[in-house]
């Protein structure tokens, strides 16, 4: 499970992107094991394309997104048929650049999370949450005028989960919620509902399939972010 999870965090899947580039994500993970004890480190790293096309007023304009490096460590705990997961993830963002200048260059973050699994037989019950604490973006051209959106993101959910077939396909169900904070005030919040499956086509290769329906609103009520998002991901190990 840990190992899974860091394998997620340092590949960061699920990041919705439009119209920018190829995006290439590589990391390494490692676990070790003491008993009910395991602790693991990860680290990773994220090449971001340019946008292929942007306009800025008449021009269109070349804009380079800055990559991304992390590194992620972590702790699960296995009791009975219960297992407990905390762990810390350093994120850093190298400069966007317009054209050859340089830009801005977006803030540290720092994440703490914590997640809870119980499995009374064939149901799995996951919880889990998260706190990300963002630095300060930094501009690089003195007319550029930036800010943060969030100084703080909160997300919290659960996740219900069924297994058939001994183990080889599972039904999930899946609750979230997610705020933006900054300078203690909301800019954001949004409450995502939805299911979907794991098919385990092979020893090797598991199939994974979920989609939602995310309702809310940014910029204190006057800006609606509802819609639906459909993700898979096909896993070979």
């Amino acid at each position: 499970y840990l190992s899974e999870l860091l394998y997620m965090e340092v590949l960061q899947f699920g990041v919705s992107r439009l119209t920018e580039g190829f995006d290439l994500d590589g990391g390494l993970a490692f676990v070790q094991p003491f008993g009910k004890l395991a602790f693991g480190i990860g680290a990773g790293y994220t090449l971001r394309g340019s946008f292929d096309k942007l306009a800025q007023g008449e021009n269109l304009i070349s804009y380079d997104p800055g990559d991304a490096i992390s590194a992620t460590a972590g702790l699960h705990y296995y009791t009975g048929p219960m297992l407990l997961y905390s762990g810390v993830k350093y994120s850093r963002y190298s400069e966007d650049s317009i054209g050859e200048d340089e830009f801005f260059e977006n803030g540290d973050e720092l994440s703490f999370s914590a997640a809870m699994m119980f499995r009374p037989g064939p149901i799995t019950i996951t919880l889990y949450g998260a706190d990300t604490m963002k630095s300060d973006s930094e501009a690089s051209q003195a007319e550029a005028e930036i800010s943060n959106f969030f100084t703080d993101r909160v997300d919290a959910g659960g996740i219900l989960a069924y297994s058939l077939f001994s183990d080889n396909l599972i039904l999930k169900t899946k609750a979230s919620v997610k705020w933006l904070i900054d300078d203690g005030e909301t800019h954001a919040k949004a409450f995502t509902f939805g299911g979907g499956f794991e098919l385990v086509i092979t020893d090797n290769v598991t199939l994974d399939v979920l989609s939602g329906y995310m309702t809310g609103n940014m910029d204190f009520d006057e800006t609606d972010i509802s819609g639906f998002n459909l993700s898979s991901i096909i896993r070979i190990g």
